[in-house]
C-alpha cells in the first residue's frame, strides 16, 4: 500500500467518524441500562473473571512454558534491531532449528521435547527470497525432512488481491483463523511495519490499539507465543535509551509486552559480528552474545562474548604470572595508569596478601597462590615440587637462574599435559649448575 494509499484511507476514516459525531447519539440512548449483575452465576461475566482469590487457587492453571529463551506461550517478544543487521535470519535460524526438533544457540540451548510447530509470516521477502533462503539455511542446520513438516510460511501473502494488512479487520480475522487452525507454539510477524498500517509510530494509544492488543489476541487464540520484529530505527537513533525501550516508536512496544530481544552491529569485530541481548522478560535472565555471520550457509553462530571490563586493580593482578616484576616493569605494562595510582593498588595488593615483595622494588604472587592458580592438587608450601607436575621423578634437565626465582624446564618426556611451571625463591644469586643442585627444601 502506497503512501498516498494509506493518507487516503486515514481521511476516509476521519470523514466517517466526523459523521457520526454529528449525527448526535442513537434513538434511545438515554433509554438504556446495563444488565443487572448476575446474582447466582458467576462465571456468566466470561473467562478471566474469578469470584474471588480462592476460586482462582482453586482452578488448574496451565503455565505458559518457555519454548526458547525470552519466548513464551500466550505472550509477546519484540525483536528489534536496525534494518540489514540480521533479524530476519536470526529469527529464521532459531525457527527452522525448533521446527525440526534441535537446539539452536542462543536463544534455544536445549532441544525441545518435540519439534515444534512455527507459522512465519513474512512482509518483506518474495516467496522465491524465503525459499531460497530456508534451503541454505537447511543444509547447514539439518532435520531438513522434520522441519519441512513444521515450518509453516505464509509469505506475499493476498486477501481478496490485497497485500495483507492486520490493522484491517478483515485480514485480522483471516490470519486468527489460520492461527487457531494450524495452532503453532510459535507465531513469528517479521515485521509490524511491513504488516500493520501505522499512522503515527509514536502514538501510544494507537501502537496499543492497532498492534499490541492484536498480537495477543493471535498469542491467546492460538495458544502460541508471538514473536514480531520491529525496527530500532535510524542509525544513532535511541542508543542511550533504556534496552526495552529501542524500539522505534512508541514506549508500549517495550512496556507492553512481557519480553525484548535486540540485536545490534559489533563493528569493532568486522563485518558480520552482532551482539544479541535480552533486554526484559519475566523470570529468563540471557548475558548479552556475539554472533557471527556465516555468509555461506546463511547462519549466525555463537562466537567468544565480548572481554569482560575490570577494575584497575584486577589489571594490576593479572599481568602477575608467576615471575616478580619490578615497579618499573609494572609501569611500563600498565601505563595508562598514573604513577600515584599503581604506587597505591601495590601497596593494596601486598596489605591484601594478593601480591609479596621477595626483594625491595620487585613485586610477584606468592608460591603457594600461583601453583594453585594453574592447577597443583596440593598448594602447602612444604609439598610444592619444583618441577613440572607432580611424581615426576628424576632432576630437571636444565633451569637457569634469573635473580632470585627459579625457572625449571623438566624433561618432555615426564611433563603431564596441562600442567605448569610452579617457581620457587632461593636466597642466592650465583649460577647454579646440575650436579650443584640440592632441594631447598
Amino acid at each position: 500500500m502506497t503512501k498516498e494509499e494509506r493518507m487516503k484511507n486515514w481521511m476516509e476514516a476521519e470523514e466517517a467518524e466526523m459523521a457520526r459525531v454529528l449525527a448526535g447519539p442513537p434513538e434511545g440512548w438515554d433509554s438504556y441500562q446495563p444488565k443487572p449483575f448476575p446474582e447466582d452465576d458467576g462465571s456468566a461475566f466470561g473467562a478471566g473473571f474469578y469470584a474471588n482469590l480462592r476460586e482462582l487457587h482453586a482452578k488448574e492453571t496451565v503455565a505458559a512454558d518457555d519454548l526458547m529463551i525470552g519466548v513464551r506461550r500466550r505472550q509477546v517478544t519484540i525483536f528489534a534491531s536496525v534494518t540489514n543487521v540480521g533479524k530476519t535470519t536470526v529469527m529464521l535460524n532459531h525457527a527452522l532449528a525448533a521446527a525440526g526438533g534441535q537446539a539452536w544457540l542462543p536463544l534455544l540451548p536445549y532441544i525441545p521435547e518435540k519439534p515444534l510447530k512455527v507459522v512465519f509470516i513474512d512482509g518483506e521477502s518474495t516467496d522465491d527470497e524465503l525459499k531460497k533462503d530456508t534451503r541454505r539455511m537447511l543444509d547447514r542446520i539439518g532435520f531438513a525432512e522434520i522441519a519441512l513438516d513444521n515450518f509453516i510460511p505464509v509469505v506475499d501473502g493476498q486477501i481478496d488481491g490485497e497485500p495483507l494488512d492486520l490493522t484491517k479487520q478483515k485480514h485480522f480475522i483471516h490470519i486468527k483463523r489460520f492461527v487457531e487452525y494450524h495452532k503453532p507454539d510459535i507465531l513469528i510477524i517479521d515485521t509490524i511495519t511491513s504488516l500493520f498500517s501505522i499512522y503515527n509510530e509514536n502514538d501510544n494509544a494507537e501502537i496499543v490499539r492497532k498492534v499490541i492488543r492484536p498480537l495477543k489476541a493471535l498469542a491467546i487464540a492460538g495458544d502460541c507465543a508471538v514473536w514480531a520484529s520491529h525496527h530500532i530505527g535510524k542509525a544513532g537513533e535511541s542508543e542511550q535509551a533504556e534496552g526495552a525501550y529501542k524500539g522505534r516508536g512508541a514506549s508500549a512496544f517495550g512496556a507492553n509486552v512481557r519480553g525484548v530481544i535486540t540485536l545490534q552491529k559489533e563493528k569493532s569485530l568486522g563485518d558480520g559480528y552482532v551482539k544479541l541481548s535480552l533486554e526484559k522478560s519475566k523470570g529468563c535472565k540471557m548475558e548479552p552474545v556475539n554472533l557471527k555471520l556465516d555468509f555461506a550457509g546463511r547462519t549466525f553462530d555463537l562466537c567468544a562474548p565480548p572481554p569482560v571490563a575490570t577494575t584497575p586493580y584486577e589489571q594490576l593482578i593479572g599481568i602477575f604470572n608467576g615471575v616478580p616484576l619490578k615497579t618499573r616493569e609494572v609501569k611500563q605494562s600498565l601505563s595508562k595508569f598514573s604513577d600515584a595510582t599503581l604506587e597505591r593498588l601495590l601497596k593494596e595488593a601486598v596489605d591484601n596478601g594478593d601480591l609479596v615483595q621477595p626483594t625491595r622494588g620487585s613485586y610477584g604472587k606468592p608460591i603457594a597462590q600461583s601453583c594453585k592458580e594453574e592447577g597443583s592438587a596440593d598448594t602447602s608450601l612444604t609439598s610444592v615440587s619444583p618441577y613440572r607436575g607432580e611424581g615426576i621423578e628424576g632432576k630437571p634437565e636444565s633451569y637457569e637462574n634469573k635473580g632470585n626465582v627459579l625457572n625449571f624446564e623438566p624433561d618432555p618426556k615426564n611433563a603431564r599435559e596441562g600442567s605448569l611451571d610452579c617457581t620457587i625463591l632461593q636466597d642466592e644469586s650465583e649460577e647454579i649448575t646440575p650436579k650443584d643442585w640440592k632441594s631447598p627444601f
